[in-house]
C-alpha cells in the first residue's frame, strides 16, 4: 500500500519537483555556510519528499544520545531565531494548503504529507528523515523508559 501511495505522490502530484525545490532551497542554504544546519534539514525534507509514506521526520536527538554540545545547542538556538520568520512564512503556507487539500477527497493523502513536514518546515534544524519502522522503535524505546521510570 506504501508504494502505491508513493507512486500517487509522484505522478499525478509531482512530489519529485516538490523533492527537488526542497534540494534547491537547501542547497542555497549550504551555500552560506552559516545556514548548512538549515540545509541538512530542508536535505533530509527532500528526502522525505522522495518517498513520504515510508519515512517520518525526526530530531536527531532520538537517534543519538550525546549528539548536541551546549556551543552547538546556542548556535542552533540562535540560527533557528533567525530562520523562525522564514519558517513561519512558510509554516502558515503550508497549512493553507493543508487547509485546501482536506477539502477535496482526493487531497487527504496530500494533506496528511504536508502536516507531517509542517514542524519540519517551521524548524529544520536538526531534522533527520528515517523509515517508518525506525521511527515505531525510537518511540517505543521511549515509551519503554517512561514505564521503566514509574515502575522504580
Amino acid at each position: 500500500m506504501k508504494t502505491l501511495l508513493n507512486v500517487l505522490w509522484h505522478f499525478p502530484c509531482m512530489g519529485f519537483m516538490i523533492a527537488l525545490f526542497t534540494w534547491v532551497g537547501g542547497a542555497i542554504f549550504y551555500v552560506t555556510i552559516l545556514g548548512a544546519p538549515i540545509g541538512s534539514g530542508f536535505m533530509q525534507l527532500g528526502k522525505f519528499y522522495m518517498s513520504p509514506f515510508s519515512y517520518r521526520m525526526i530530531d536527531k536527538k532520538y537517534l543519538y544520545e550525546d549528539y548536541d554540545s551546549d556551543l552547538k545547542e546556542s548556535y542552533n538556538t540562535l540560527l533557528m531565531l533567525l530562520y523562525l520568520p522564514l519558517g513561519l512564512i512558510a509554516g502558515v503556507i503550508t497549512l493553507c494548503y493543508i487547509i485546501i487539500f482536506t477539502l477535496t477527497i482526493v487531497g487527504i493523502p496530500l494533506a496528511l504529507i504536508l502536516a507531517k513536514t509542517l514542524s519540519t518546515i517551521i524548524n529544520p534544524i536538526n531534522k533527520v528523515a528515517v523509515d517508518e519502522y525506525v521511527y515505531h522503535e525510537l518511540m517505543m524505546d521511549r515509551a519503554r523508559g517512561y514505564i521503566n521510570r514509574y515502575n522504580t
